[in-house]
């Protein structure tokens, strides 16, 4: 009886112990998924140029996806602006060749052999353009 009684305590600190260290071992590190990355499909929050334009988009609006593997660009404009309002209008709907260029310790898109400036990257937002005062600064989101 006594060495049942010397077992089952054991038992219980062990599933005890077993149990802290589990718990403990959890933390919020563990999210593998987000990457720094331009790869995948990011929504166009905003353009501006300084204080002159300033143009805000919808999530879906304007989308861009990045395929690295192929270097391709697939853009969906779903904007309804007006000409006035169309930043870049070889920025339709479609598909287009792009490619990241190092420059120094910057790296630059280049989408259909135009610069459009650094790229600013987190794993939820990322900014290219306005590497001077007259540049278009565009802004992403996932």
């Amino acid at each position: 009886m006594k060495i049942m009684k010397i077992m089952k305590t054991k038992a219980i600190t062990f599933l005890f112990i077993l149990g802290l260290g589990l718990l403990l071992s959890c933390n919020n590190d563990d999210d593998y998924s987000q990457k720094e990355t331009i790869d995948g499909i990011w929504n166009l929050k905003n353009v501006n140029l300084d204080s002159r334009l300033n143009i805000d988009y919808e999530i879906g609006e304007v989308v861009w996806n990045f395929d690295l593997n192929t270097n391709t660009l697939i853009i969906v404009n779903n904007s309804e602006a007006s000409e006035s309002e169309n930043i870049r209008p070889e920025f339709e709907t479609g598909t287009y060749e792009f490619k990241i260029q190092q420059n120094g310790n910057a790296q630059s898109l280049i989408i259909k052999d135009i610069d459009m400036g650094p790229i600013i990257l987190s794993p939820n937002n990322f900014t290219i353009g306005a590497k001077t005062m007259d540049a278009l600064k565009y802004e992403f989101s996932r």
